[in-house]
């Protein structure tokens, strides 16, 4: 459970130095019609075709997607981060509705949150009332709730994979705003913008960490 399973026989399967899983045999393609110079990126001299990937490979065979490598996040420090491995573990809460970390070329993660406010107000015993949201996130309780949620929620990774600062959002990631694809995917790029003053202020607070 969780995993994609083994290869076929007729295949094999490696990960190279930074974790993408690599892969060769009878069903990789021989690469781009009339387009040999994108072959580089994507077929190695000897056959092994990047999926572009990163995943995880157990003592038994059994191979684990963890995130796109074009998604990763590298740090300022050079760290890399699959974003999508952090928040899995903070949107495991039905407590949290939606989360996105931040920290491409920063020193420490941040992210944006956005809670499950009835559940939230019913969980802390808080009066919540709808398109009041702002005021309801403003709570001293309420972020301190936050605050502790995530630490436990990351309490297994890496230092540097801990979420240092958050801010709590009062409206959530929508396809009518912009922020949400048509299949439910964050739009990262437009998530930055939109809230860059946010973010800006995250970094700026923890500027001497």
């Amino acid at each position: 459970l969780g995993t994609v399973g083994k290869v076929l026989p007729s295949q094999e399967v490696r990960l190279s130095d930074d974790q993408e899983l690599l892969t060769r045999g009878p069903n990789v393609s021989q690469g781009y019609w009339g387009h040999p110079e994108w072959n580089a990126d994507l077929l190695e001299s000897d056959g092994w075709c990047h999926t572009g990937d990163i995943a995880g490979i157990d003592d038994e065979g059994f191979i684990t997607i963890i995130d796109r490598k074009k998604e990763l996040m590298v740090l300022s420090n050079g760290k890399k981060v699959a974003p999508q491995v952090i928040e899995k573990k903070i949107l495991a809460s039905h407590l949290v509705a939606q989360f996105m970390v931040i920290g491409e070329q920063k020193n420490y993660l941040t992210g944006l949150l956005v809670p499950n406010f009835p559940g939230v107000a019913k969980q802390l015993n808080l009066a919540y009332e709808p398109g009041k949201e702002d005021t309801f996130i403003d709570q001293e309780k309420v972020k301190a709730f936050f605050d502790e949620l995530v630490q436990k929620a990351l309490g297994d990774v890496a230092n540097f994979e801990k979420v240092k600062r958050m801010t709590l959002l009062p409206h959530e990631f929508s396809q009518e705003s912009g922020e949400m694809t048509p299949t439910l995917k964050l739009k990262r790029k437009v998530i930055l913008e939109k809230y860059q003053k946010a973010i800006a202020a995250m970094y700026e607070k923890g500027k001497d960490e």
